[in-house]
Formats: structure tokens, sequence, C-alpha cells
């Protein structure tokens, strides 16, 4: 029983000790030039003091982060922030955002896969597939922003994502007023994909989530891809540990 209430503990510690992705999910879709607005539930543990907020695209394994939309925030008093979607190519459902808090490597959240569409709503389907841990299928892609370079990791991203090491960094967007878009909300349902893993080192990136991989119905997984990302290993393998003496 002491067991059981310790591993419960330590588990309810992890899930307050981060912010949680809650928007954009695998339903929206937002035309270039309008505004993205990302919420999510505050840390309650007062640690994510100095959230960055980057825009990513890429395969679970291989997230590639293409712009810094948000940096210094308190994501412990803070639950949203609202920058406007850049022109990409393509325009397709292989967008994504990823939390991280100043230089801790762990504890990195991402939400959904997201579209991001033309300014006259026109979009492409994701142009690769992946099968992922539960067996689901998600469609991905490597996008970039039209005329803009890749933007570096931030600071303590895990290694498996990847960067253009000439690139020169993003500048952070500053928040617009508004926080909603015309953008037509897409006809599929997001699926529910895994969180996206992180590799220890990646050679290349993929051909091409969230949070969840975005297929024509997903995202990275993040959430439930938009599942919410996994709380610390050794927490997790702890708990794994526990329930299996506990069984």
């Amino acid at each position: 029983m002491l067991l059981r209430t310790l591993l419960l503990s330590a588990l309810a510690l992890v899930s307050h000790a981060q912010v949680i992705p809650s928007e954009p999910d695998g339903s929206t879709v937002v035309r270039a030039g309008n505004n993205i607005t990302t919420t999510w539930a505050a840390d309650k543990s007062g640690t994510w003091t100095n959230l960055t907020i980057q825009l990513m695209t890429g395969s679970n394994l291989a997230m590639v982060p293409l712009e810094t939309v948000a940096s210094g925030l308190d994501g412990a008093k803070t639950t949203s922030f609202s920058f406007v979607a850049p022109a990409v190519d393509p325009y397709s459902k292989i967008y994504f955002l990823q939390f991280t808090n100043g230089g801790n490597p762990t504890g990195v959240q991402w939400t959904t896969r997201f579209t991001i569409a033309a300014a006259d709503g026109t979009t492409v389907p994701p142009p690769q597939n992946e099968t992922i841990a539960d067996g689901s299928i998600v469609g991905w892609g490597i996008g970039s922003i039209v005329g803009g370079g890749v933007a570096p990791p931030a600071p303590g991203a895990p290694s498996g994502v990847l960067a253009a090491s000439s690139a020169p960094p993003a500048s952070s967007a500053t928040p617009s007023a508004a926080v909603t878009s015309d953008a037509a909300a897409p006809s599929l349902a997001p699926s529910v994909s895994a969180a996206p893993s992180v590799s220890a080192s990646v050679s290349h990136a993929p051909a091409v989530s969230a949070s969840a991989a975005p297929s024509a119905s997903a995202a990275p997984k993040p959430n439930a891809a938009g599942a919410r990302a996994a709380p610390a290993l050794a927490l997790v393998a702890l708990a794994a540990a526990g329930a299996a003496v506990l069984a």
C-alpha cells in the first residue's frame, strides 16, 4: 500500500510540474497570415517560468524546428499565446508546436500536428506516412517557412531534434490581440497517435503527431497527436516497476 501511494504521488508531481498543451489540435486549420492560438494547462509547480514555444515539422523521430514563436513566457501564470501563421511549403497537416522550459531537456511537450493552409484555404495531404508504436498510421512531412531558414533547437531540446547548423536563429514573434482565425475546420478528426519519441542521435532528416505525427487525421503526439508528452522516463520506469510489484 505504501509503495502504491508513493508511486501515485510521484506521478502526480510529474503531471503538475509541466505545462500540458491542448491547442492547436488535429482539427485546427489556420490560413497563412491569420493567428494561431496555442493554449495549455498551467504548470502548477511554478517551475515552468522560462517557456519557449517553437513551430516544428518532421517525423516523430526527427523533428525539425522552423521558428521560435515565443520565449521567456511564464508557463505557471499564462495559459495561451497567439502568433501569426507563416507562409509555409507545403500547406499541409505537418506542423506542430514544441514546448520547452529553459535549458531543461526533460519534460518537453508537444501539441498534435495541425494544418497551416494557404491564404485561399487550399491544402495538400501529408506527403509521408509512418506506423507508430500503437499500430496507428500517421501522416507527416518536412515543411519549411517560405523565404526562411531552419531555426536552431531550443536550449535543452532533445538530441532527436534536427537543426541546420548554418541557419540563423528565428526571432520570437510578439503575441497578437486576435485569437481566432477564419480558417474552416478540417473534415477529418485528429487521430490518436503516440507521443513523438526522441532518439539519442539522428543521422539525417526523413524524406518527409502532435504530437503525434500528423496524418490526414493525426498529429506528433504530444497530446492525442494530441496525447500529452510522457512524463520523465525514470518515473515512468518506476511506475511500471511498481505496478509489477503490486500486481
